[in-house]
């Protein structure tokens, strides 16, 4: 059995204020990017049987992360999902928001909060018509 690993354009980093939710969160993404077959593996590994695991299909990629400005926001607060790279963001789509200008994942609930196309920024001052931030949107389908 062969295996090979591809990787495109992972990029994020951990916080000394919060560690662990950035480990937690780089994690899950991680994990979600090996859906469906992660369930697979994991019988295979646990019960110590033989077996492969094959790619039925050719999966639809989504470029992720996707990379957004102060420029991409409609208003101080909400980025409705417009972007550079032409990516509609479904609602099926689970969303990780990374944001540069701090070096960690916001949480959500708290500090973001996602919208019908795009996301909601919580944080007490932010205001993207005055000040120019970046932030690194990853996109999972679950």
């Amino acid at each position: 059995m062969s295996l090979s690993v591809t990787v495109t354009q992972f990029s994020g980093g951990i916080s000394a204020s919060t560690p662990s939710q950035s480990i937690i969160a780089t994690s899950n993404y991680l994990y979600a990017l090996c859906a469906p077959y992660n369930q697979q593996a994991a019988y295979i590994l646990n019960n110590q049987a033989s077996g492969s695991i094959v790619n039925p299909s050719a999966p639809s990629l989504i470029k992720s992360p996707i990379r957004i400005t102060s420029e991409n926001f409609a208003d101080a607060t909400n980025w409705e999902g417009s972007n550079s790279d032409g990516i509609s963001i479904l609602p099926s789509y689970t969303l990780q928001v990374f944001a540069n200008f701090v070096a960690r994942y916001l949480e959500e609930g708290t500090e973001w909060e996602r919208t019908a196309t795009g996301i909601n920024i919580l944080l007490s001052g932010f205001d993207s018509q005055t000040n120019n931030y970046e932030f690194y949107i990853f996109i999972s389908v679950q």
